[in-house]
């Protein structure tokens, strides 16, 4: 895994609940949530029950975070794919 890759993880602000079941070299994860955590806010009164706690910009249909020193835009993460019951 890459070093851009280690230092990325732990930024991320997961939702309650969910879990980093596996990741890769190239910066893809398999993440599990529970119930009732949605994968990305449909509205922005939504965020605080994604899946990723930080705002979800919709134009660009990816979350993103600042960096620990108040950064905006410091840390983005996108949604490959999700898998339904």
């Amino acid at each position: 895994m890459s070093a851009a890759a280690e230092s990325f993880w732990p930024t991320v602000p997961f939702g309650r609940g969910v879990e980093m079941l596996a990741r890769d070299e190239n910066g893809v994860a398999a993440l599990l949530k529970p119930a009732g955590v949605l994968s990305h806010p449909n509205e922005r009164k939504d965020e605080p029950r994604s899946l990723i706690a930080a705002r979800y910009d919709a134009a660009a249909e990816c979350f993103e975070w600042p960096s620990a020193d108040g950064a905006p835009g410091a840390g983005r993460l996108w949604l490959l794919n999700r898998l339904d019951s």
